[in-house]
Parts: C-alpha cells; sequence; structure tokens
C-alpha cells in the first residue's frame, strides 16, 4: 500500500491528464514551465513523462554518475583522494581555492572535475597497461556506449580521457527518458542504491533504519547549444526516481527550486 499510495501521491504532482509520452504526447506540461522535461519512476508503475523528455542534450555534470557506475567500488576500496586547488586554469573547478582535499564522496557531492578526471585518466592508465587498449575500450564503453551516439571515432583504442569524458563539452548527451530508463534497467540496481549514500551522506542508511528516508537530490550543470549553460536534476526516494531537465539559462538553484516545487517539497 506505501508504494501505491506514493506512486498516486506522485502522479498527481506532476499533473493526472499527463500521458506517458512513451504512448503519445502528452496533451499538457500540468506544472511544468516551457522547455522543462520530467520523468517519474516509482516500484513496477508504468513511468510518467512530462514536457520536454525526449529530447537529446549533453548532459553534463551527471557524467560523474557514469564514472561512479564504472569504477566507483575500485576507486572506494583504494580510497582514493585529491587535492583540488582550484585557481584560474584552463580547466577551472570549484572556484579560487578549488575544493581542498576529497575522497569520491566528497568529489561527488562537491562535483571536482578534477578528482574526477585525475582518476578516470589513472585508472585507465592501469586498463591500457594491464589488458590492452582494445579491451579497456569494450569495457569504457560497456557503460558510456548509450550516452555517445555516433560521437566517437571508431577504431580499437582507448581513447584519451579528456575533459569532455567528465562532462565538459557535448560528448556525453542523454534525454530525461533515456536517462531514466538507463537508470531503472536492472543492471545499475547496485548503482541506485549507492546513489543516496553519495548524495545524501553515510546517515542516509541510519535513517532508512529509523523509518525518516528522506529525498535524496543531485543538481548537475551542462552546456548548453550556443553557449552557456543547463541544469539537470536527479532525484529519489525509496522507490521513486526523478530525472528533471530544464532549458538553456537555467542553472542549479533553478533546478532545485523547480524540483522541490513541482514535487512539492519543503
Amino acid at each position: 500500500m506505501g508504494q501505491a499510495r506514493r506512486w498516486l501521491q506522485a502522479v498527481a504532482l506532476v499533473g493526472m491528464a499527463a500521458m506517458p509520452v512513451f504512448a503519445g504526447a502528452a496533451p499538457h506540461l500540468g506544472p511544468l514551465l516551457p522547455g522543462e522535461g520530467l520523468v517519474l519512476y516509482a516500484g513496477d508503475a508504468p513511468p510518467v513523462g512530462v514536457g520536454e523528455v525526449k529530447s537529446v542534450t549533453p548532459m553534463g555534470e551527471l557524467a560523474r554518475v557514469l564514472w561512479l557506475k564504472l569504477l566507483g567500488n575500485d576507486w572506494s576500496i583504494q580510497d582514493l583522494r585529491y587535492r583540488c586547488s582550484g585557481g584560474d586554469t584552463p580547466f577551472p573547478c570549484g572556484g579560487p581555492k578549488g575544493h581542498g582535499k576529497v575522497d569520491l564522496e566528497g568529489a561527488f557531492r562537491k562535483g571536482c572535475d578534477r578528482a574526477f578526471l585525475a582518476w578516470s585518466q589513472y585508472s585507465m592508465a592501469q586498463w591500457r597497461q594491464e589488458e590492452g587498449s582494445s579491451v579497456a575500450r569494450l569495457q569504457l564503453l560497456e557503460t558510456f556506449a548509450p550516452f555517445l551516439g555516433n560521437r566517437l571515432p571508431p577504431g580499437n583504442d582507448l581513447p584519451p580521457i579528456t575533459p569532455p569524458w567528465i562532462g565538459r563539452g557535448d560528448l556525453l548527451q542523454t534525454s530525461p527518458a533515456d536517462l531514466g530508463a538507463w537508470l531503472e534497467d536492472p543492471l545499475q540496481m547496485e548503482l541506485l542504491t549507492a546513489l543516496p549514500r553519495f548524495c545524501s551522506g553515510y546517515f542516509v542508511a541510519v535513517k532508512m533504519l529509523l523509518g525518516q528516508e528522506g529525498w535524496w537530490i543531485l543538481p548537475a550543470t551542462a552546456p548548453a547549444p550556443g553557449g552557456g549553460t543547463r541544469a539537470w536534476v536527479l532525484a529519489g526516494r525509496g522507490d521513486v526516481l526523478v530525472v528533471l531537465r530544464l532549458p538553456a539559462g537555467r542553472g542549479e538553484v533553478e533546478g532545485l527550486a523547480r524540483l522541490k516545487a513541482i514535487l512539492a517539497l519543503p
């Protein structure tokens, strides 16, 4: 009954008249603003999609979710840490002083691109040395292929891991519908189990045990065509998963505000 009740509440929030886009165009956007797109999954119920959920755009900082899927366990076991100094460089990260010394959870929650780039380059160099470039390429594509389209040049070599691989530029792209479907695939069960901790901290497990489970929220910035940025937001609670994308020109602060307004969160 709890799952069914949450599902009915969620559907009411995004608009009962909005049919899933997978079955046809939604007759109206409900509470969404023009250009926004939202996909909601809840348990075994069919997904609900409202607004601009099918168009493909750069995923930006959400690329760190892909690296968490691919190498998160290895990085956690190694207890990797990185000192992000920020600064005015061709690859700025975290403002003038950077993010400081971060472990995997800190880098994930703070969106430290430098840490993810350094760890990714380090890991790929190891894969190339231990398994060969062609095998390493195949392993990389197991996770990244759905987000590359035809933008990766053909070949058998492992590509250089550059800023576009961690979300800078337009190499990695998706839509709210495609990202939601990828996350809800049973192959991503371990990833979805990990996301609440990486977004909400270690105390999320304690809250679950006490029956006080709250929403985990991951905002992200992505490049927008023609310059500027747009915001993405992933969120979840229990068996509910939400993917929200805002139109170009709106950032993470607006993304969080819109998510809370759409879901009636405090």
